[in-house]
């Protein structure tokens, strides 16, 4: 059986060796810095691969339409009756999640444990 490091690793190049794939937390902190010095503990050294970010394109694709590279991000997938609001990541409620924004598969990804209780009663 194929794990979620596998993929992880696979389509992060610069990351060199795994131990957060899956990630859960207990329950979202209120402040938004509590959740990003959480973000920190849980991520480490790969923190920048979690916050989305745009850069501004080299070379001739800028006069092309494609001024701009980004990254995915984080993707925080909470239960239906949790709240979030934070800037910087991709925030899914569990029965609106779909396998695209999941893809292409190695996305990293932070689960609520009310989420992931969510999932399990989903057929």
């Amino acid at each position: 059986m194929i794990h979620q490091e596998h993929f992880i690793l696979k389509r992060y190049s610069s990351i060199k060796d795994i131990a957060f794939a899956p990630a859960v937390i207990e329950e979202l902190p209120n402040k938004s810095k509590e959740f990003f010095d959480s973000l920190q503990k849980i991520y480490g050294n790969v923190f920048s691969l979690v916050m989305k970010n745009r850069e501004v394109r080299a070379g001739k694709g800028k006069r092309r339409g494609r001024k701009y590279k980004s990254n995915a991000g984080l993707l925080l997938v909470t239960a239906r009756d949790e709240k979030a609001k934070f800037s910087g990541i991709e925030i899914k409620s569990a029965n609106n999640i779909e396998i695209s924004d999941l893809y292409p598969l190695g996305r990293l990804a932070l689960f609520t444990k009310k989420a992931i209780e969510e999932l399990g009663g989903k057929q």
